[in-house]
């Protein structure tokens, strides 16, 4: 029998080897970036980080709420149902902060059964689809406009280093042109038989071609439907990314005035190109502050600044996360009446 879309939304089962190995990576990744940090020294990230005063710790968390807004008011453009913000807000904050410490997609469970406690279940699918499909589209555009910013403005290393980087920021576009070219061109069946032939990926790969053809109706009927609200959730995820891009540069510029804004663009696409190779991996963290001392180290930068300023973006993140979850506690998450939940908006 098919799993119910209620039960695919809310629940979360992987075999007990993963989850050892998924708990058992994060502790080899924080025993690695300890090594990290030894290596470097630990005065030399603590003079880092303190050219951070207070005023530039509350400007930095302020654009981090900022950032986590602006993506709840996208994922709010996605329903068609109608949904607080705010407990959008709270309930996404949350679902970061448990992915952050439990590497088993705890948090994306936990933000689908709240959400599923407002709006019926399969609008609360249907929206999260949405804006998930989306944000392939969005990140690689905010790439490509803090790249266009190096480019035209940058000094000549940086407008160098630009060039090298451009190619890696186009092939980002491949997870949302890769869906269209499988679903429309009718790859997907070739795609099936290499499958089948090499003996990988899922145990019946013409489902996933079904569910990826699902996702891409699901999606063209928004563009048709509401084409309004499909470019509000692009936008607003473009917008999300250029927050995060300020915090970068307010960070960096504070740790070492050597680098501009231009800098900035180039080092904050690098770092979002470094996450979808730490995406694959079973945590972020430890990973993450990793992939920032790789950056600086392939772009010749110093990479003690790279690993300080993604270390401050991690805490940055935690605080962010922790005190926006602490609004749980002022909202109703009880499961509402199925009948209720399933007829009324």
């Amino acid at each position: 029998m098919a799993e119910s879309p209620r039960r695919s939304l809310v629940s979360s089962s992987k075999p007990l080897w993963t989850k050892v190995w998924r708990f058992a990576f994060v502790g080899l990744a924080l025993v690695g970036l300890y090594f990290l940090l030894n290596h470097i020294g630990w005065d030399v990230i603590r003079g880092h980080a303190s050219h951070l005063g207070w005023g530039a710790a509350l400007a930095l968390f302020a654009m981090g709420v900022a950032e986590a807004a602006v993506d709840s008011l996208a994922l709010r453009r996605g329903f068609s149902q109608p949904i607080s913000v705010p407990y959008l807000y709270v309930v996404n904050q949350a679902g970061a902060l448990l992915n952050r410490f439990i590497p088993l997609e705890s948090g994306e469970v936990l933000k689908g059964a709240l959400i599923a406690r407002r709006v019926p279940t399969q609008a609360a699918i249907s929206g999260t689809i949405l804006y998930n499909y989306l944000f392939k589209l969005a990140k690689p555009i905010a790439c490509m406009i803090a790249l266009a910013a190096a480019l035209a403005f940058g000094s000549d290393t940086v407008r160098r280093l630009a060039w090298y980087i451009l190619p890696a920021a186009m092939l980002s576009f491949l997870p949302y042109i890769g869906l269209k070219v499988l679903i429309h061109f009718g790859v997907g069946r070739v795609f099936v038989r290499l499958l089948r032939l090499v003996g990988l990926g899922r145990k019946d790969p013409d489902a996933w071609v079904r569910g990826a053809r699902q996702v891409d109706d699901l999606v063209q009927g928004f563009w048709r439907d509401r084409r309004g609200d499909y470019l509000a959730v692009l936008g607003l995820q473009v917008g999300g990314r250029l927050f995060s891009w300020a915090s970068w540069y307010l960070v960096v510029t504070l740790i070492d005035r050597a680098y501009d804004l231009p800098a900035s663009g180039l080092i904050w696409t690098a770092t979002i190109l470094m996450g979808y190779i730490v995406g694959a991996l079973p945590s972020r963290l430890g990973t993450t502050e990793a992939g920032g001392w790789a950056v600086f180290k392939v772009l010749d930068m110093d990479p003690a600044v790279g690993l300080t300023t993604t270390g401050i973006m991690t805490l940055r993140a935690i605080a962010v996360n922790g005190l926006s979850a602490l609004g749980l506690v002022f909202f109703d998450t009880r499961r509402r009446n199925d009948e209720v939940s399933e007829l009324t908006p």
